[in-house]
C-alpha cells in the first residue's frame, strides 16, 4: 500500500521531474512531466541508438517535444547516444542552451561518416 501523502509529495517536488530519458517517456506524458518540473533546469538523455527511427511516431513525437526551443533552453545537461545523427537531433544542437553545464554525445561508428565532422561542418581534421 502506497501512502497518499508520499504520492502527493513526489508529484509536487520539481526536482523529481528534472531527469528525463526521452525515449522512455510516452509523448502523452511529456507535458505533465514538464509541468511538474516547474520550469526547473532539465537533464535529458537520448539513449539507445537503435530506436532513433523518425518513422516511428513515438520517436518523432518525443524528439519534437523534448528538443523544441523552449525546452532546450532549460537544459542543464544533455546526453545523446546515437548510431546515426538524424537531422532533427543535429538541428536541435544549433539552438541556444544558456544553462548547459554538461554535454555528452556518443556514436557507434560503422561507416566513415563522422558525427563530429557532421556537427562541426567538416572542420575536424582527419
Amino acid at each position: 500500500v502506497i501512502d497518499a501523502g508520499l504520492v502527493q509529495a513526489a508529484v509536487s517536488l520539481p526536482a523529481l521531474w528534472q531527469d528525463v530519458r526521452v525515449l522512455d517517456v510516452h509523448p502523452d506524458y511529456s507535458h505533465e512531466i514538464l509541468s511538474r518540473s516547474c520550469q526547473q533546469p532539465l537533464r535529458l538523455e537520448l539513449l539507445d541508438a537503435w530506436r532513433f527511427d523518425m518513422e516511428d511516431t513515438h520517436v518523432a513525437s518525443a524528439v519534437h517535444i523534448w528538443l523544441d526551443a523552449p525546452i532546450f533552453r532549460r537544459l542543464e545537461s544533455l546526453t545523446i547516444q546515437v548510431h546515426e545523427l538524424i537531422p532533427a537531433i543535429r538541428d536541435s544542437l544549433q539552438q541556444e542552451v544558456p544553462n548547459l553545464r554538461a554535454f555528452s554525445i556518443f556514436q557507434t561508428c560503422e561507416t566513415k561518416d563522422s558525427l563530429l565532422r557532421d556537427l562541426f561542418n567538416n572542420t575536424v581534421p582527419s
